[in-house]
């Protein structure tokens, strides 16, 4: 699902979140966060079948940053409807930022896995992205989030997918 198709963005179309071209998109568009301190995207998966999953978003990073007087966070979140499975909550902080941005590069797509979880029967799962920063962070550009069905096998890790454990649990 491209992350600029959300059907919920708050500062979209501001001098803070901008919906952009991009040629290397697999859509055409991202949403690129220039810098905000209130961060929030909502998007949904309609229908999902049971079955365990990864969730897979494209992103890069390009002079990203995170600034905060106490822990500066932005979670990835994958959240069933109520009874059909478990929330995937993925917490970056600074240190998982810059850990990333060493194993990918800036200004460089990568597709990052923030955990696998399992939808028990079918539903719809909210995706989101979201952050309270007492001051600011920027420098993300989203592309695409994915549901990738493993049908109970471990995913294997391919050249531009990074199978991580940062901060990231099923709750």
């Amino acid at each position: 699902m491209p992350v600029a198709d959300f059907y919920s963005i708050v500062h979209l179309g501001s001098q803070y979140l901008k919906k952009i071209d991009d040629p290397e998109s697999s859509t055409g568009s991202v949403i690129h966060l220039d810098t905000v301190c209130w961060l929030q995207l909502d998007g949904k998966f309609h229908s999902v079948l049971p079955g365990k999953y990864h969730v897979l978003w494209r992103m890069k990073l390009q002079d990203s940053y995170m600034h905060s007087s106490g822990e500066a966070c932005i979670y990835y979140k994958a959240t069933p409807e109520e009874g059909c499975g478990v929330q995937l909550s993925c917490k970056w902080d600074v240190k998982t930022m810059r850990k990333q941005e060493k194993r990918n590069g800036t200004n460089k797509w990568f597709v990052y896995n923030t955990g696998e979880f399992i939808v028990e029967s079918m539903c719809d799962i909210h995706v989101e992205i979201h952050g309270r920063n007492d001051y600011w962070c920027g420098g993300f550009y989203w592309d695409y989030v994915q549901l990738k069905y493993v049908n109970n096998q471990s995913i294997e890790t391919k050249k531009n997918i990074r199978l991580s454990k940062d901060s990231c649990e099923v709750m």
